[in-house]
């Protein structure tokens, strides 16, 4: 591109894109093409904000094609109504065994009498203890599955 011959205007002095090497920008006078060269500066095109891609929930329901969806996995132990219910258990175990000792001791003096009262007191609380127990573990064993 040399001097204008059909009254067209030319494009100002500055760096251009050389059409012989594109990686290459050649110098414009304003006239005419000089010898000056220089590498192209590459701009990087400006960054536009994108917000992240929507991640599959862990235990949703849309699955790949022929794969089962991935099932949370059922807790494990006692939930806090069993844990209630052992102890209450464990509570009704020792007292049947505190019972049943002292009705063997009861005799037929008066104090030894009064062991053998005490020894069926105790022995029902372990009873009622026991029916306590059995509902909490049945309670807890429903609310569990």
């Amino acid at each position: 591109m040399d001097a204008s011959q059909d009254g067209q205007s030319l494009p100002p002095a500055g760096w251009f894109v050389d059409a012989q090497n594109p990686a290459q920008e050649r110098w414009w006078d304003g006239t005419k093409w000089t010898e000056h060269r220089r590498n192209r500066e590459v701009t990087p095109a400006p960054q536009t904000y994108s917000p992240p891609a929507a991640q599959p929930q862990p235990y949703a329901s849309n699955a790949y094609p022929g794969q089962q969806p991935y099932a949370a996995p059922r807790p494990t132990g006692l939930s806090p109504r069993g844990r209630t219910a052992l102890t209450v258990g464990i509570v009704a175990v020792g007292l049947f065994v505190l019972g049943f000792l002292l009705m063997i001791l009861g005799g037929s003096t008066a104090q030894l009498n009064f062991l053998l009262w005490l020894g069926l007191l105790v022995f029902s609380g372990a009873v009622v203890c026991g029916i306590i127990a059995v509902i909490l573990a049945i309670v807890a064993a429903v609310r569990h599955t």
